[in-house]
Parts: C-alpha cells; sequence; structure tokens
C-alpha cells in the first residue's frame, strides 16, 4: 500500500542523494595536475618523459671566443675549464647541437696551440662525463682522427692514436671509426719491426667485430 510506495521513494531518494555525494572519478590528465599541485616544475612532463631541452647556443657564442683567447695568451687550462663548465650545462640541459660545438672547440683549441698532450687528455676527460652524448663523441673522434698526419712526430701520433683507441673503446657507435685507428697503429707497429705488436693490435679488432656480429 501508502506505506510501501512511500518507503520505497525514500530509498531511491537517499540513493540519488548519495550518488551526488560520490566523489568524481578524476581524469588522468586532472590526477596528473593534482599530483603535480605544489610541486616546483617549470612545466608539466612531456608523454615521452623527457624534459624540453634547454638552449646554450648564446652562451656558447660568447663563451668559446673567450676561450680562444685564453689560451692564446698561454692560459690553456683556464681556457679548457670554461668549457668544460660549459659542457657540462649542454650535456644536461639535452643541447646536443651545442654540446658538439663545445666538444669539438674544445679539441681545437688544443690542437691550435700545439698542446698535443693536452688533447689527449681533454678527449679522455670527455669522452667519460656521465651520460656524454654519442653525438659529441663521434664529432670530436672524427675531428682528431683528421690531425694523426700533422703530428709533429711519430711518439705524438702513436700518443694520439692510443689516446683516441681508449675513447673510443667499447662503444659501438665508433666501433668502425676504432678499427681504422687500429690498422693505423698496427702499420706503425709493423714498420717499426713489431710484428707481433702490429698481429696484436689486428687481433683486438677482430675479437670486437666477431663480438658484435654475434650478437
Amino acid at each position: 500500500g501508502a506505506a510501501e510506495r512511500r518507503l520505497v521513494a525514500v530509498t531511491m531518494a537517499d540513493a540519488e542523494e548519495k550518488k551526488e555525494d560520490a566523489p568524481k572519478k578524476e581524469t588522468a590528465k586532472e590526477l596528473m595536475a593534482r599530483a603535480m599541485k605544489g610541486v616546483n616544475v617549470k612545466e608539466m612532463p612531456t608523454v615521452s618523459g623527457i624534459e624540453k631541452k634547454e638552449d646554450f647556443a648564446a652562451l656558447a657564442k660568447t663563451q668559446i671566443p673567450e676561450a680562444e683567447l685564453l689560451a692564446k695568451n698561454g692560459e690553456l687550462t683556464k681556457a679548457m675549464e670554461l668549457l668544460l663548465a660549459l659542457e657540462k650545462k649542454c650535456r644536461l640541459g639535452l643541447d646536443i647541437a651545442t654540446l658538439k660545438t663545445t666538444v669539438t672547440s674544445m679539441v681545437t683549441i688544443c690542437h691550435d696551440v700545439g698542446d698535443w698532450e693536452k688533447l689527449n687528455v681533454v678527449m679522455a676527460i670527455i669522452s667519460k662525463r656521465h651520460q656524454q652524448s654519442k653525438h659529441a663523441v663521434t664529432a670530436m673522434v672524427a675531428l682528431a682522427t683528421e690531425w694523426l698526419e700533422e703530428t709533429p712526430d711519430k711518439a705524438t701520433k702513436v700518443a694520439l692514436l692510443t689516446a683516441l683507441l681508449e675513447v673510443t673503446d667499447g662503444k659501438i657507435y665508433v666501433e668502425a671509426e676504432r678499427s681504422v685507428l687500429t690498422r693505423k697503429l698496427a702499420g706503425i707497429k709493423e714498420a717499426d719491426g713489431d710484428i707481433e705488436g702490429a698481429c696484436a693490435c689486428m687481433l683486438d679488432v677482430y675479437v670486437e667485430t666477431f663480438g658484435v656480429l654475434s650478437k
């Protein structure tokens, strides 16, 4: 009867009220916005999870000439310190284009002042930097390889070759360059009558190449 109808009406009204009170389901975007609230970020992360890269091109345009001037005035170490700081900014800021420019400028400055020993040291430092870009290393190796025929003597050439081989060691993306460098070093050893040393060099190339091909 009437009592049952009233009970049904009350129950339905109560259900509607509870439905309204229930929290609305958040969309993924709303959930992210709420999660990021109060977090000190310049912008929301991109879908890929990689933040937008920074641009240090303008800074490089002033600091690279400054480093070149320092080197010409006998302050090569200060020049390298200045550009290593710039290199770090570019590397961490994901500015690969300016990073390549900075790295190649560093080795070029060493080359231009004729400090081959410093050149070898700088290449080693650059290649071992945390999360170093393969593009920067490849550009550096290609440039320094061109200078092998400009070295003042055989000892300097061997030292540069050895430094380049250390830089390329274990890096698949410069494997072809490493093979060429190893053959050059083997050729020098062979010319010196060090057949055993030449064979050891070439064996390294074959072992590394086989290792990569078999993966």
